[in-house]
């Protein structure tokens, strides 16, 4: 047991709260720091290779944007590393370390960052930017000041009666409905342009996309099974067989786009992207799969050679709900705030960050009174994400105000959108849609996905089997 870095069981003096599991959810954290890290490590490599390649790339322009990409790429990797050492420590304090050294790096990377936008003159957006960097790794900060959270971080992160899993089954529950509403949205509406399913490239990109969406249901599915019975066989069953079809799906969508891409023209830009685009696509599953297996030898090492049985966590796996609203909560925060402090919705700051705006799952708005409902919204949702965490009396009344409110005003601020059906209508005719479908889609799927987040985190506050490990 000592190899593998794991303590099975709950230890009472490091963790008298009744409802926190043994790790108070880090290995939750840590998967998504992992898949986070990953994406944005990812995005960072490819700004700093486009713009190394891009035509005509010298000066001292090329050489910030480069630098930008590159050192968000290393922050991103310590991100992604830390990620990695919480969901799978393997010695007494490699979290505590993995974590200070990804702080370090997220400040002086926040700093070179602004001070190259202000050799590119981008002084304007100094501020928006700023907040954006910076909000996440504060959070992570005082998480980890935290005396309970700390105490775990100092040592080997032990696991609980469940072995992680119920929390992680509540991730893969909501993120894989993400993932449907986002691979059917693409698909329906790439079907209804002009040419697009008469075209080998456009049919070849239309299966791509269906079969993106059907690797998003097994994940989903996969989640619901953890969720509603986490302890049986069927759940490792469906997170395995998620994780194989993953894999295939993702190479194929590699090898699909790189056919297409040399029909028209073999450029090493689009190699390098499609390269890590597949990697991109591969760093959840895999991440998933090497979790399973650890925690399955972490139960057979526990039981002495037999695995042990199965018992609910004491939280039900609500702590990995708070780790994601926290997350999502804090992006939110980090990208409107500094909009409302730049002038409201009606800067050019907030035109761009509107483009930002769904990486925090909130629909995209130039309305001011719906703006500052959304920044409301991100309050509630950081306030039910902290009562999560520490799974207080008030976790429960938290999350239903959060996700009650998101709902609202998710369709509240979709009212312009469909005021605006005829003017869209007529785009759709442009692009070939026939006129109806397009438009609908065009609503629909970004409110879909938006209502995603707070429908989910009602559903999994009211189902039977949170309420009774977790009262």
């Amino acid at each position: 047991m000592e190899a593998s870095g794991f303590r099975p069981g709950v230890d009472v003096e490091r963790d008298p709260a009744p409802n926190l599991p043994a790790d108070q959810g880090l290995a939750s954290l840590g998967l998504l720091m992992q898949l986070g890290g990953s994406i944005f490590l990812a995005l960072n490599l490819l700004i700093a290779i486009m713009t190394m390649m891009a035509p005509g790339g010298r000066g001292s322009a090329t050489f910030w944007l480069f630098a930008i990409g590159a050192a968000g790429a290393i922050r991103s990797g310590l991100h992604r590393a830390a990620g990695t050492t919480l969901a799978y420590s393997s010695a007494g304090g490699a979290a505590l370390r993995a974590m200070k050294a990804y702080l370090i790096a997220a400040g002086l990377q926040t700093v070179f960052t602004l001070w190259a936008l202000h050799e590119l003159g981008m002084r304007g957006v100094t501020l928006t930017f700023a907040g954006a960097l910076a909000a996440w790794p504060l959070t992570l900060l005082v998480v980890t000041l935290r005396p309970r959270i700390r105490a775990v971080l100092d040592d080997a992160l032990p696991v609980g009666p469940d072995f992680g899993l119920e929390g992680t089954g509540v991730l893969m529950a909501l993120l894989g409905v993400i993932g449907v509403a986002c691979g059917a949205f693409m698909t329906l509406l790439l079907m209804q342009v002009k040419g697009m399913v008469g075209t080998a490239n456009g049919f070849i990109m239309i299966l791509v996309c269906i079969a993106l969406t059907v690797r998003s249901v097994l994940h989903a599915q996969a989640g619901v099974r953890g969720v509603t019975d986490p302890g049986s066989d069927r759940f490792h069953i469906a997170a395995t067989r998620y994780a194989s079809v993953a894999v295939v799906t993702s190479i194929v969508a590699g090898a699909a786009m790189f056919i297409m891409m040399v029909q028209a023209t073999l450029h090493p830009v689009g190699i390098i992207t499609i390269a890590i685009l597949v990697w991109m696509l591969l760093v959840w599953p895999l991440a998933l799969k090497r979790f399973f297996a650890e925690r399955s030898f972490a139960a057979v090492m526990a039981g002495d050679g037999q695995p042990v049985a199965f018992r609910r966590a004491p939280d039900a796996g609500m702590t990995a709900l708070g780790w994601l609203l926290l997350a999502i909560a804090v992006q939110g925060l980090g990208f409107s705030i500094p909009v409302l402090l730049a002038g409201g919705p009606d800067s050019v700051t907030a035109e761009m960050m509107n483009g930002l705006m769904p990486m925090s799952f909130q629909a995209p708005t130039a309305d001011k009174t719906g703006f500052h409902l959304q920044i409301a919204v991100s309050i509630l949702e950081l306030w039910a994400a902290l009562e999560l965490v520490a799974m207080t009396p008030r976790w429960k009344s938290a999350t239903l105000a959060y996700g009650l409110a998101g709902i609202a005003v998710t369709l509240y601020t979709s009212i312009p959108m469909l005021k605006n059906l005829d003017e869209l209508r007529g785009m759709s005719r442009g692009l070939g849609g026939g006129g109806l479908p397009l438009p609908y889609l065009q609503i629909i799927g970004p409110i879909a996905i938006a209502l995603a987040v707070p429908v989910g985190a009602i559903l999994l506050a009211l189902r039977k089997n949170a309420v009774s490990a977790a009262g």
